[in-house]
């Protein structure tokens, strides 16, 4: 018993090594984490097209009638979906049960801007609104009131911008904080969901919503891989008519269709664990792929930390600092973001 659990470390020890030897040469190449993605304005618009996956994303801001409905949609159809939420909404007292629960049913909670700013001129997309300061001090506030919900930025890297409006400039500020800026797919209707009647021919219902997002997933050659699809958490009281209703029938159909609906959070290093995985193989070091990786951004160190968890056995991990990876200046965050696809 004690020789297996002394030949377990080393071989926990060893693996840990030789990731952070690739793991440093990975990063001193600047590889993108996200190589498949489509990226606009610098900030992801699509994941992947090869893979029958969606990343489900709500917003919320003012309202929350649809929370605890969702909550349990998402429950009883066993899917896993992300919250971008503003700090208002954090700090809203009749959302913290919604929240709590959100978490512990292993969503991903993540931030929305502290005080839901307009970033850029609607007319002007380049014509910034804020200053860099000004972007910061609100984004970090953002996730000062998370962390009151046990949210600490490293596990929540993925930011969706506020109105999901932002240029180059924004990216480029995101990524020096160590955050991943995404933003909904277009090509459907359903970031449309909050409109009211009184916006006149803006205005969209749910049945058009539900019809653009099957007449897509149809026309298009891709389908809905890698689609990002935005649905609001709440909706003005003017509109009755709510999306959100529709989801257990939209999440059933889809399904049926063979999608399946993922966290991003699974995709941050998967180039690096291909590498990893393929140049330990050469070596004929690893070929049955026993063990898995992880990485996460240690923002107050600026340190990676990585993981190596044995998927066989207990699945205990080994968690070591390592000073390879320390925050790259902007230019080359910029230059790691452009599209690769």
């Amino acid at each position: 018993m004690e020789r297996a659990l002394i030949s377990a470390w080393c071989m926990n020890a060893v693996l840990t090594w030789l990731f952070c030897l690739f793991a440093g040469q990975l990063l001193a190449q600047e590889i993108p984490a996200f190589p498949k993605a489509i990226y606009r304005f610098g900030g992801i618009e699509r994941l992947d097209t090869s893979q029958q996956t969606i990343y489900l994303a709500f917003t919320g801001g003012d309202y929350n009638d649809g929370g605890q409905k969702i909550k349990r949609y998402l429950k009883r159809e066993k899917t896993k979906a992300h919250f971008f939420f503003t700090g208002d909404f954090y700090r809203n007292k009749e959302n913290k049960r919604l929240i709590k629960a959100l978490r512990r049913q292993g969503h991903y909670l993540g931030p929305h801007s502290d005080q839901h700013l307009l970033y850029a001129s609607w007319e002007d997309r380049d014509s910034l609104l804020v200053s860099r300061a000004e972007f910061r001090k609100d984004l970090l506030a953002n996730y000062a009131i998370m962390a009151q919900f046990g949210i600490q930025m490293e596990e929540a890297t993925f930011f969706m911008p506020p109105y999901e409006w932002y240029n180059q400039q924004i990216s480029d500020w995101t990524a020096e904080l160590g955050l991943t800026l995404i933003n909904f797919t277009p090509g459907t209707r359903s970031n449309a969901d909050y409109t009211t009647p009184d916006m006149g021919k803006r205005y969209v219902d749910s049945k058009r919503i539900f019809e653009s997002i099957l007449q897509y997933e149809q026309q298009s050659s891709a389908g809905l891989n890698g689609f990002i699809l935005l649905i609001h958490i709440g909706t003005h009281p003017d509109r009755t008519d709510k999306f959100y209703e529709d989801l257990p029938t939209l999440l059933q159909l889809l399904k049926g269709r063979g999608y399946r609906f993922e966290l991003l959070s699974k995709l941050n290093v998967s180039l690096a664990i291909f590498v990893f995985l393929s140049q330990m193989k050469a070596k004929g070091t690893a070929s049955d792929g026993r063990f898995s990786l992880s990485l996460s951004f240690d923002h107050k160190n600026c340190q990676r930390r990585s993981w190596i968890k044995g998927v066989s056995g207990s699945l205990s991990s080994l968690a070591i600092l390592s000073p390879i990876a320390s925050a790259r200046k902007t230019q080359g965050l910029a230059r790691s973001q452009e599209p690769h696809c």
